[in-house]
């Protein structure tokens, strides 16, 4: 299993393993070993990480969670011919045919173009962008941005932070001046988010 088990993404690792934990006792799947391995959601750790579970012959790598750090392990996979399995790397980076990544959930396209769909569909002509600087959150937001804009909306303000970043006041006072009817937020860290949030309120 690589996930972010420490970091602004470590609730994600945590409640994943959670997950897997309680799947291998359901299944009563005794002859699975699960070896843990910290990526901190970070390129460099995941890889380093990732090296260090190939090596030790595991047959498939549960993760990473974070598009980032997917993208960076990729190759190491690719190249040991180990599958991966993501329950929420979303890069479309990583849609690439006959390789050895996998994942469970739509990718950012899909889920950049709904967001603005459902909020054109409310009914709401005006929103602002807060997100991320890395893969996950400027991806989002770019085709969020586009979808919003094409169905007849207007991006009236775009901010963004450095993941893990708590202190937001002055990228949510940007938002706040320009008087949007709705903030579509995406961050690829719950600290983030959960700040964002709070200074939102």
């Amino acid at each position: 299993v690589l996930m972010a088990f420490t970091g602004g993404s470590s609730s994600m690792g945590y409640g994943t393993m959670k997950g897997i934990q309680l799947a291998k006792k359901q299944l009563g799947a005794n002859n699975i070993e699960l070896i843990q391995a910290d990526s901190k959601c970070t390129p460099n750790e995941a890889r380093s990480a990732a090296k260090h579970l190939i090596e030790q012959g595991v047959v498939a790598i549960i993760g990473d969670g974070c598009s980032s750090a997917s993208v960076a392990v990729l190759p190491e996979a690719n190249n040991s011919k180990t599958v991966m399995v993501s329950p929420s790397a979303s890069s479309t980076a990583l849609s690439i045919p006959n390789d050895y990544f996998f994942r469970v959930i739509p990718s950012d396209n899909f889920q950049g173009e709904f967001m603005a769909q459902a909020i054109r569909d409310k009914g709401i002509n005006n929103a602002a962008v807060l997100y991320t600087n890395e893969p996950y959150g400027a991806n989002m937001s770019r085709v969020f941005q586009e979808k919003f804009q094409n169905l007849g909306g207007k991006v009236v303000a775009t901010a963004f932070a450095e993941p893990d970043v708590i202190d937001l006041t002055s990228q949510m006072q940007k938002i706040k001046d320009a008087k949007p009817e709705a903030v579509f937020i995406a961050p690829n860290s719950v600290v983030t988010a959960t700040a964002a949030i709070t200074v939102a309120r």
